[in-house]
């Protein structure tokens, strides 16, 4: 099975709604997170094997806020071992990206889930953050320290 057939199984498994561009390995649905509403987008890119899975924040950061903002990203990448989150200094979106090479790997349902949660509970745990240091009076410290809250809750749920 291809791995443009595995994404769309599993997106299909998950019961999530998508959208395929027009002659492109892209697919667009969005998702209602524990924290928020957000857009995610897969793109594969088959003949050179390249996957990348962005969950793609739902709103641009306010002109104001884009410094501070860079400085909370970069405090959140720096905890990342898997993925990225990256901002567009022009219109402020926001996304967070993970993309593998697999041409010596044997892609499976579990591969393309590993890759896809995973962004997505990344995303999830980080948009109170985001959204705090967007709209209310939150430092990029405070929304880090936030994110590692939620984190931290996560982990003692699952002891």
């Amino acid at each position: 099975m291809t791995i443009v057939e595995l994404v769309k199984d599993y997106f299909k498994t998950e019961g999530w709604l998508f959208s395929q561009v027009e002659d492109k390995n892209v697919f667009l649905f969005g998702i209602n997170g524990e924290n928020g509403k957000f857009q995610c987008l897969a793109d594969i890119f088959d003949e050179e094997k390249f996957f990348s899975f962005y969950s793609i924040c739902g709103f641009n950061t306010p002109e104001s806020k884009k410094q501070e903002m860079a400085e909370l990203i970069t405090r959140l990448n720096y905890e990342e071992a898997f993925g990225n989150f990256e901002m567009d200094f022009e219109d402020g979106e926001i996304r967070y990206k993970t993309s593998i090479f697999y041409e010596s790997l044997e892609p499976t349902t579990q591969f393309v889930k590993n890759i896809i949660i995973q962004n997505i509970m990344s995303m999830d745990d980080s948009l109170p953050a985001l959204t705090g240091l967007a709209f209310q009076n939150m430092t990029p410290i405070d929304a880090f320290k936030l994110v590692e809250e939620i984190e931290t809750k996560k982990e003692n749920k699952t002891l």
